[in-house]
């Protein structure tokens, strides 16, 4: 069975994340493959979250896939097949900044 290794950064995301996850362990033409799932995130609580999620779902799927959660960017992209990339630039704080400012201004950011 041939290995793919597909890793997430910035996967703290839990709703984006779940749903990327999801969408991998029913893709029919990823079956055959032998799934390794690394999910990187800078934030315990985050990465334990959407890891608590990712592995539960491989079990209520009966996927053979394989997860692992790691804080080391370089340790969840080598070797890997793919990278995504979610992660905030400059972080959630400049995002609270950014909403914070906007709404004070009469400005509403539906996200």
């Amino acid at each position: 069975m041939e290995k793919l290794k597909i890793a997430f950064i910035g996967a703290g995301s839990a709703i984006w994340s779940s749903t990327i996850v999801i969408d991998l362990l029913i893709n029919e033409g990823l079956k055959d493959k032998s799934l390794e799932i690394w999910l990187m995130d800078i934030s315990d609580w985050r990465l334990d979250l959407i890891y608590g999620f990712a592995k539960r779902y491989v079990e209520e799927m009966k996927s053979s896939a394989r997860v692992f959660k790691t804080k080391d960017r370089r340790e969840a992209i080598r070797d890997a097949d793919f990278v995504i990339n979610s992660a905030m630039a400059m972080g959630h704080s400049y995002y609270e900044e950014m909403r914070r400012v906007s709404e004070e201004h009469g400005y509403y950011r539906g996200i």
